[in-house]
């Protein structure tokens, strides 16, 4: 077996900036070669990508007795920065493990103006997408609800307002759906010390574990999900961590990208198959790339 970096790679993210990242290759002897994509992404990652590639480069990887059976425990032990663990992590399975990951269930990623989500959600609809994660934190109230009202015949909507709201706008909001009305609303306002108000279904993304703890996390009654992203937040094991933590409270894991190449996407897609998680993955972010 050996390793090898590629060079660093340029992508363009959806507003435009340039971001970079790099693969990981291994080759093993008896032909198999895995690919992990490390790409920490700027303004959420705590690592920089020169500092994933040194950490990397810092450890004899190869010298390394690695168990098939528990690569993603060997790999966590390392202590690595996540988007690196996640990288070396699916590299190595990727090359001693095959997977198939066409039965995995993805949500459609729609976000924008009022004209973009619509224009998006019907090219979604015609692809086949039953489930849908609209972010509408920029759009007026009014705005919002015109989306909704659009959608709501055609998909399980997971609403995203990614903290972009105050606790009273996004209450007042949502008083006009029945509380079965959507999959979850994700990060529905600005103080996560607000979430145990609402009655509607939630999902949490950044707010854990920057804000609450897990004990926090157990005093909001209406808690639906946890989005984990594998690039911010590390690799597998990490995630069955997480994954015993919420399954006995009835909260699901949804994988989701942190707009990583087609390499990170199908890694992550991977993942929830390795981890048996049945929520709709959150790999839309490849039409916008």
């Amino acid at each position: 077996m050996y390793i090898r970096q590629s060079r660093i790679f340029p992508y363009r993210m959806p507003s435009g900036k340039m971001r970079q990242g790099c693969y990981l290759d291994i080759y093993a002897e008896n032909g198999c070669i895995g690919r992990g994509e490390i790409a920490p992404l700027h303004g959420w990652s705590k690592e920089t990508l020169q500092e994933c590639v040194e950490a990397i480069g810092a450890l004899n990887i190869l010298s390394i007795q690695w168990d098939v059976s528990n690569i993603p425990q060997q790999v966590a032990g390392l202590n690595l920065p996540p988007a690196a663990e996640f990288g070396l992590e699916t590299a190595l399975l990727s090359c001693t493990t095959s997977i198939v990951t066409q039965d995995i269930q993805e949500a459609a990623l729609c976000m924008g103006s009022c004209e973009e989500i619509l224009s998006q959600a019907k090219k979604r609809k015609q692809e086949g997408y039953r489930v849908a994660k609209v972010k509408i934190g920029s759009l007026s109230s009014l705005d919002a609800h015109f989306v909704v009202q659009n959608l709501l015949p055609s998909f399980s909507l997971r609403l995203d307002i990614n903290r972009a709201w105050t606790t009273e706008r996004a209450l007042s909001f949502l008083s006009s759906y029945a509380t079965d009305t959507f999959e979850y609303i994700e990060e529905p306002c600005r103080n996560p010390l607000a979430l145990n108000r609402f009655h509607h279904p939630i999902a949490v993304d950044e707010s854990f574990p920057s804000v609450l703890s897990l004990q926090q996390l157990e005093a909001i009654p209406s808690l639906k999900a946890l989005i984990y992203k594998p690039t911010l937040q590390g690799g597998m094991y990490r995630c069955s961590l997480l994954k015993k933590w919420a399954e006995p409270r009835g909260v699901s894991i949804v994988l989701s990208s942190a707009f990583e190449s087609v390499v990170g996407l199908s890694s992550i897609a991977a993942m929830a198959k390795r981890l048996q998680l049945c929520s709709p993955i959150g790999i839309g972010t490849k039409h916008f790339l």
